[in-house]
């Protein structure tokens, strides 16, 4: 149960409560002061979730497994700077029109940790956008890579202070998100609170 972190919201999207875990993982996440429990419990979701693209899919997927009352299984990575983490994040439609959001940790991949991923940095007034699901770096003509690749392409280590870090969706997991909704939508999706029950 160590590595599967719990939190659920409500009918209006605040966050009531999270797993005795949670703090845990936050220090590990290198998390910032606004995500340790105290101060996320009774905030809206969407105070934590970065980029425009992002909470738009995540209104449309909760919107979906609210209507359709079953539930919906997503990838997506929460990396540390010196960690890859994979996770599997079921959504699970409780009473009252409450949601779980289950994340459980597949595997997990050491690293060395890139500078432009530490916080507290001075950084330019430059942009570089990094997918809120899978980690990667946009870099040129929409094409989509690992940091460390996207680090060299850009030439991150040659500029003076490294681009600030935009959130958004690569077009890959803007679909598998999309095809997923559209399975809870036809209600061809199980549900996976009946499987981790």
């Amino acid at each position: 149960m160590r590595d599967i972190y719990i939190y659920k919201i409500d009918s209006n999207d605040v966050i009531y409560m999270v797993s005795g875990n949670w703090q845990e993982f936050v220090k590990e996440n290198n998390g910032l002061e606004n995500t340790n429990s105290n101060n996320v419990i009774g905030k809206p979701l969407w105070n934590f979730i970065n980029g425009m693209e992002t909470a738009h899919l995540y209104q449309i997927v909760l919107k979906a497994v609210r209507e359709s009352k079953h539930g919906v299984k997503l990838f997506f990575r929460c990396d540390s700077p010196d960690t890859r983490r994979y996770l599997q994040l079921a959504i699970i439609p409780l009473e009252d029109s409450c949601i779980e959001f289950r994340s459980q940790i597949i595997k997990t991949e050491s690293r060395e940790s890139p500078d432009i991923l530490r916080n507290g940095i001075e950084r330019s007034d430059d942009i570089i956008t990094m997918c809120s699901m899978c980690k990667k770096i946009n870099t040129l003509h929409n094409a989509w890579e690992e940091i460390e690749l996207a680090i060299n392409i850009l030439k991150l280590l040659e500029m003076e202070h490294p681009p600030r870090i935009s959130h958004g969706l690569c077009p890959s997991c803007f679909n598998s998100m999309m095809d997923e909704v559209k399975l809870i939508q036809r209600g061809t999706l199980d549900n996976p609170a009946s499987r981790n029950a």
